[in-house]
């Protein structure tokens, strides 16, 4: 991963993902490659919009979400997020199993950022969250969050 050539910001992560082992595995690996990062992990749908619900500062700069979520689904809290306003400019990258073409095109007509899957072999797992580093953490200007959750 080459760094990044101008000042990054601390970023705040959120995490949405039911799988414990996975949410700590992505979470080890991402904490390897950056240092001024924040990662806030929830585990499922309801879980994720009562986080929101509840503030209204800490907001992240950037979701990762999955969508095979327990209580209300991925699909379901993507909608949610982005008919906030307050939210709705928050990228959103889907990281999911599904191979359902349905929940690509559900996701971009909902205004998803980027939709990934995740690898079943841990190298190319490993790979694709360096890819998420490089571009998402290190290469993208993430919106600033302000008390109001918009700037």
């Amino acid at each position: 991963m080459t760094a990044a050539t101008f000042e990054q910001k601390p970023i705040n992560l959120l995490h949405i993902e039911d799988n414990h082992s996975d949410a700590t595995i992505f979470k080890e690996l991402i904490s390897e490659k950056l240092v001024d990062l924040n990662i806030k992990n929830v585990y499922d749908g309801d879980e994720a919009i009562s986080f929101f619900k509840k503030r209204s500062f800490n907001l992240p700069n950037i979701i990762i979400l999955d969508l095979n979520l327990p209580c209300r689904t991925g699909n379901e809290v993507l909608y949610w997020i982005k008919q906030k306003d307050h939210l709705k400019h928050i990228p959103v990258v889907i990281f999911t199993t599904s191979a359902l073409e349905d929940d690509v095109t559900y996701c971009y007509r909902n205004h998803v950022n980027a939709y990934l899957r995740k690898p079943k072999k841990l190298d190319e797992y490993i790979k694709v969250i360096d890819h998420i580093c490089e571009f998402w953490l290190s290469l993208a200007v993430l919106p600033e969050i302000t008390q109001e959750g918009e700037k």
